[in-house]
């Protein structure tokens, strides 16, 4: 709590910096005097009276319907192509449309000829030039659909470009951009749609970047010359964006406004633009006035936009370093007012702290229509190539039927391409990186794992994305994020773990106090969930919901008799578990059935580095055994194999590739650890072995004997039904219906 008497110090010291700051302009900058006392004392008093940021903004509902607006001077041919492209993308669109030029400062007359060949198109005259933003106020002014799409004279839309760009309207889109496309004249592509926005030495550095893939992404800003926009809002936006009149930065202006508000924008690369000719403004401005106005109003942005935040000392001398014709035109009474409530309407928008990179980082998969899930998995999930990363996937697929879903994830660099189908039951993915090194000394230790996995960098992003989406329930995977509970999020939504492994020990005395601490976070979650009845038993009173680990039951569909003499292990090495199971295996258990079975085989999938890890233990080098690394699918392999194995010598959790054996029609030979959560089921195909040397006789009568084997792996559908993952996640979805109906209430 600050009390009376420290704030008026605060005050105090402030003012005083305050004066110190305007005392070094010097006699030749006092006409910038009062834009100066404009940034400085909204600068101090803005920050001195804070408020709780406004409520974030209503959804936007687009309504129906498509207005095409196009400002146009001194541009005839180019309008000419312009519209009959624009005549083709419109046939796409199944909603009504219209089409509104407004040429300013040109002769009538000059358009006479394409006034008759396209009569739809509504035209608007004026003689005088109008600016930029004036042109475009009068065709939105005229607009009468809940879509407008902005389009310059000097674009040449593709066939599908306005029906790509409307699908992605929703209730916290304002904008979506075209990618920009230019003749193929060998001219580098100085615009493509996906922007930028760093601050270097106190003032905007703006950029275009190329687009890496197909998926539409999340940008700081959407040009005003090649997308489309919400109708109302951008008629609410707009005329304050007139101060950057005749041109430049009125559009990353109006976009950074609605990022403040609450609402993305986005560019579409399945919406594209072709820009025919850069028809520069020095046909009626010279250069230097052109300059002059662009670095006029980059400042302007950057004093109407203050965050995030830079030095006052050093935007005091960006002002006082303005051409003299700029500070006149930025220091009048009118400007400074104008400045004043924008400044004002910053710092108290619902997003106010949005960084300029965040805003880029978002991958939006589908248009997002209300509150979503917010799954935050510390591991790479897509594809799935370990089975925490299946159980996410999976569980999404299944959520993904009543809930939008949105996910967060560290690891960004080991993500597959947008466009592979595993990302399906997400309408957005938000990837980081940055999770500090972990001293081997501290590889096993519980709590410090928890702390380096859930790093500042996840932290801040999950914050943010709290504050941006208003998600109905945040899903933690796995315990080792489980210390994000401790966040102070604003606001609050129900926090839920999904503990993928228990890993309590309450028979090891030497980790009472790990476990006191990890018993600490795993209550102050509103909910718990488990994958197994035996981790259910280690939470003891701790109230949690079993949401089992489940397979695909169609693999059955696919099901043939096995036959050779294959054994095949899966299991990527980063587990130290699946590592020493089968270690052990091809130590001990192995030879010996090499010495009792012909053809025998084995292979095994321990994911990235498992070549070279096997390569240094000299019991992986028989010829018999082929390692893998990775695979696109398990189904080939296990269609291969005679029978699966695992032996996992500890576990917590379940595994769920012994389910998957199971489902495929493969006897699974497996560990009593590594049949854990599964005995229940009944499957005739589980074979447990409660000692590590009871593996070789259990599978040399296996494989041996092929008839005997074929009746217990043969598929049981009665059984799949209830395993299947659509069925495991009827708990986790009933839970996610009571949360947020609790928050809501």
């Amino acid at each position: 709590m600050i009390w009376p008497g420290e704030r008026v110090r605060m005050m105090a010291r402030r003012a005083g910096w305050l004066l110190r700051s305007l005392l070094r302009l010097r006699p030749r900058h006092w006409r910038a005097l009062p834009l100066a006392c404009t940034v400085a004392l909204s600068d101090v008093l803005f920050r001195f009276w804070r408020r709780a940021p406004s409520p974030s903004a209503d959804a936007l509902d687009w309504g129906q319907g498509l207005s095409v607006v196009i400002p146009e001077r001194g541009g005839v041919d180019l309008l000419g192509t312009c519209l009959q492209a624009l005549h083709t993308a419109l046939a796409t669109i199944a909603e009504p449309v219209e089409v509104i030029v407004v040429v300013n400062g040109s002769a009538r007359q000059d358009y006479a000829a394409l006034a008759q060949q396209y009569p739809l198109v509504r035209w608007r005259h004026f003689d005088q030039p109008l600016g930029f933003t004036r042109a475009v106020l009068q065709g939105v002014s005229l607009a009468r659909h809940g879509a407008i799409y902005l389009l310059n004279n000097d674009m040449a839309l593709a066939p599908e470009a306005l029906r790509s760009a409307m699908a992605w309207r929703s209730a916290r889109t304002f904008a979506v951009a075209s990618e920009i496309l230019f003749p193929d004249d060998g001219r580098r592509r100085e615009e493509t749609g996906w922007t930028f926005m760093p601050v270097v030495d106190a003032l905007p550095r703006p950029y275009h970047a190329e687009l890496p893939d197909s998926a539409t992404r999340s940008t700081v800003w959407a040009g005003a010359g090649s997308a489309l926009f919400h109708a109302g809002k951008l008629r609410e936006l707009l005329p304050a964006c007139l101060p950057f009149d005749p041109f430049y930065w009125e559009d990353a202006d109006l976009g950074v406004r609605a990022w403040r508000q609450g609402y993305q924008c986005l560019v579409c690369p399945q919406s594209q633009a072709l820009h025919l000719h850069r028809v520069t403004v020095n046909r009626y401005y010279a250069e230097a006035e052109v300059e002059r106005i662009f670095e006029r109003n980059r400042l302007l942005f950057q004093l109407r936009n203050p965050f995030p935040r830079v030095s006052l000392a050093r935007t005091l001398e960006h002002v006082a370093a303005l051409d003299p014709r700029s500070q006149v035109e930025l220091g009048g009474w009118a400007a400074c007012i104008a400045l004043w409530q924008t400044r004002w309407r910053a710092f108290h928008a619902p997003e106010r702290d949005l960084c300029y990179d965040r805003m880029t980082r978002g991958i939006p998969l589908q248009p997002l229509h209300a509150p979503p899930v917010l799954m935050v998995s510390p591991f790479a999930v897509l594809p799935p190539r370990h089975g925490g990363a299946l159980r996410t996937q999976r569980l999404a697929q299944a959520l993904s039927a009543e809930f939008p879903l949105v996910l967060l994830s560290d690891e960004a660099e080991l993500y597959a391409d947008r466009s592979d189908s595993s990302y399906q039951p997400f309408a957005a993915v938000h990837l980081i990186s940055g999770r500090p090194e972990l001293p081997e000394a501290l590889a096993q230790d519980r709590v410090a794992r928890m702390g380096n996995h859930a790093h500042a960098a996840l932290r801040a992003e999950l914050q943010e994305l709290v504050r941006w989406y208003r998600p109905r329930a945040v899903l933690i995977e796995h315990m080792e994020l489980a210390e994000l509970v401790q966040l102070d999020l604003h606001p609050r939504p129900p926090l839920l773990l999904n503990l993928q492994d228990v890993l309590l020990q309450p028979d090891d005395p030497g980790q009472a106090s790990a476990d006191r601490h990890e018993r600490s976070l795993i209550e102050a979650f509103d909910a718990r969930v488990v994958c197994s009845p035996e981790d259910q038993a280690l939470l003891g009173d701790i109230d949690s919901i079993l949401v089992g680990n489940g397979c695909d039951a169609a693999l059955a569909a696919d099901y043939r008799p096995s036959s050779g003499r294959n054994i095949l292990f899966a299991g990527p090495f980063r587990a130290p578990i699946n590592w020493e199971g089968i270690r052990a295996f091809v130590d001990q258990i192995y030879p010996r059935l090499l010495a009792q079975i012909d053809g025998l085989s084995l292979t095994i999938v321990g994911g990235p580095g498992a070549r070279e890890r096997c390569a240094a233990e000299a019991a992986f080098g028989h010829p018999s055994i082929r390692v893998l690394e990775s695979v696109d699918s398990m189904r080939e392999l296990l269609a291969e194999a005679a029978l699966a194995i695992n032996p996992q010598p500890q576990l917590r959790g379940s595994s769920i590739k012994v389910l998957e054996a199971l489902a495929a029609g493969r006897v699974c030979v497996s560990t009593a650890a590594g049949a854990r959560g599964h005995r229940q089921h009944g499957f005739p195909g589980l074979r447990v072995c409660d000692r590590r040397e009871e593996f070789a006789p259990v599978l040399t009568e296996l494989l041996l004997d092929e008839p005997r084997r074929r009746c217990l792996e043969s598929p049981r559908p009665d059984l799949l039904a209830g395993c299947d993952w659509s069925h495991c996640a009827q708990p986790l979805i009933e839970l996610l219906r009571r949360a947020a109906r609790a928050a809501a209430s």
